[in-house]
């Protein structure tokens, strides 16, 4: 289902991120920037015809969705587009996406851990530069492990070893 028309990137968003992208897409039209915004309503059976459609035309696919980036259904979205659709592509797969940690129980971390409207534009730049946003981190920028660090704080309890090995721990950071 194709929510929205666009030339300049194509959005994947899935479930509630229909209306976060909704309102990314608005902000960026302003910007002279017009995506493309696809609800693909169900995800099996899956409609990559339609997103592969939309590759042609917008030559950029950004894949925002609530669920952990890696390993989540964006992952698998975005390998589909690179068999089918590589060749379309200006740029890589762009996904927006929760962090690889635990959903924090504090209403404002929460805020900085779902996706939304600003994530999402910020995704989409970034396929329009063509380059990729750093490591696991959704926003681009270093927030997945300050969240992780606020979330050790509030807690009184160091981070576990294996969150903490698989993000990228900045120098002079201690427990």
């Amino acid at each position: 289902n194709v929510v929205r028309e666009g030339t300049d990137a194509t959005v994947v968003a899935i479930g509630k991120m229909v209306s976060e992208a909704e309102k990314a897409a608005a902000a960026l039209s302003e910007e002279g920037i017009e995506v493309e915004i696809i609800d693909p309503r169900t995800l099996l059976p899956f409609d990559m015809d339609t997103v592969i459609q939309s590759a042609k035309k917008t030559n950029r696919i950004v894949i925002v969705h609530e669920a952990v980036k890696n390993g989540g259904i964006g992952a698998e979205i975005s390998a589909q587009i690179q068999e089918q659709a590589f060749d379309y592509l200006d740029a890589p797969v762009t996904r927006v996406a929760a962090p690889f940690a635990p959903v924090p129980f504090s209403p404002a971390l929460e805020q900085s851990y779902v996706p939304n409207a600003e994530s999402i534009a910020k995704g989409v730049r970034a396929a329009g530069q063509g380059v990729m946003q750093g490591g696991t981190d959704f926003k681009g920028g270093d927030n997945e492990f300050e969240i992780l660090k606020e979330m050790a704080r509030q807690s009184g309890r160091p981070l576990s070893v294996s969150v903490a090995q698989h993000h990228r721990v900045t120098e002079g950071w201690k427990n």
